[in-house]
């Protein structure tokens, strides 16, 4: 009977020149709906495409957290230094400190004309900021999670490109944390000084060197430099510490520094010492922020003077 009633079809289309139109549109249909439906998987395997870089230029800060109606919410910015972001778009997801498991998340870029008033330059960084969501049921909050940024732009010949970095933010038990709780020493906060303490609890962690025994820590517009017994202090009372601050105003560096674009304050450990506060089990080296310009980003370590060598070098960004 099958056989029979599909001859029969064949010969109608044969034989009819409207079911041959029909027959070819319900096919064209068919060829075109696989090939959209192919193109999607395609296209979505390739937007998930990226390559992390170590790219200090790339200006980030993950600023709030909220979670409302299932529903895991984060904003913030994020720019690359000397280049307009107009034509820019902002892509976050997350990966399972555990699992390495993957969650992108809905990521929508917006207007941030603060940005662009903040760090006042010749570019527009106005199209910047980021409004990024994602099923608060899909995570695994237990096992934590790092904050990873896109951005996709146009270089000079209209080719579309990708910079991926790490934000160095974290998500762990509902919060944002400025470390890998899996690979941290959480600092003595059993101290005398109620300064140090007040630094270690309210204060941004920059910098974590568990290899040479060094904190560095943002409070109050000042940075801290916290040493253990694992640093590696000179003999002569002498540890040169590098402090090096790029802004993107370069006009208003000291006249003296606008020629290598960029500030240079380093200084002695010893010299900066907090010595008015007990701050035992640690040294504590103080030094201001800059106010006449917009810090971007600071190189910071410890160089060797006698070797003429870096012991450490470390980049890191100042948020906005």
């Amino acid at each position: 009977m099958t056989n029979f009633n599909s001859k029969n079809i064949f010969k109608k289309i044969e034989s009819n020149i409207l079911y041959q139109v029909l027959t070819c549109i319900a096919l064209s249909s068919i060829i075109i709906i696989i090939f959209f439906i192919l193109y999607k998987i395609i296209d979505f395997k390739k937007f998930r495409e990226y390559n992390i870089v170590n790219d200090i230029k790339l200006m980030n800060s993950v600023e709030n957290i909220s979670i409302e109606n299932d529903t895991l919410k984060l904003e913030g910015y994020a720019f690359y230094l000397n280049q307009d972001s107009t034509n820019a778009s902002i892509s976050l997801f997350l990966k399972n400190l555990k699992n390495n498991d993957e969650i992108w998340m809905e990521t929508e870029t917006i207007n941030r004309p603060d940005i662009r008033e903040h760090y006042n330059c010749k570019f527009n960084y106005a199209n910047s900021g980021f409004i990024a969501t994602t099923k608060y049921n899909k995570l695994s909050m237990e096992d934590g999670y790092e904050i990873f940024i896109n951005i996709d732009t146009f270089d000079e010949s209209g080719n579309k490109y990708r910079k991926t970095v790490s934000s160095k933010r974290y998500l762990f038990e509902d919060r944002i944390l400025s470390f890998n709780p899996y690979d941290f020493d959480y600092p003595d906060a059993n101290i005398k000084s109620d300064l140090l303490k007040n630094v270690l609890t309210k204060g941004l962690l920059h910098i974590y060197r568990k290899d040479i025994g060094l904190y560095v820590y943002e409070y109050q517009n000042k940075l801290y430099w916290i040493a253990n017994n694992h640093f590696p202090f000179d003999e002569d009372g002498k540890t040169y510490i590098p402090y090096q601050l790029y802004t993107t105003q370069n006009s208003n560096l000291p006249e003296y520094r606008i020629q290598y674009g960029f500030d240079n304050l380093d200084f002695y450990f010893e010299d900066n010492e907090l010595t008015n506060e007990a701050t035992y089990p640690y040294r504590v080296a103080v030094h201001d922020i800059p106010v006449q310009y917009t810090v971007t980003y600071i190189v910071t370590g410890i160089y060797d003077t006698a070797n003429k060598d870096w012991l450490c070098r470390e980049f890191f960004q100042i948020k906005y």
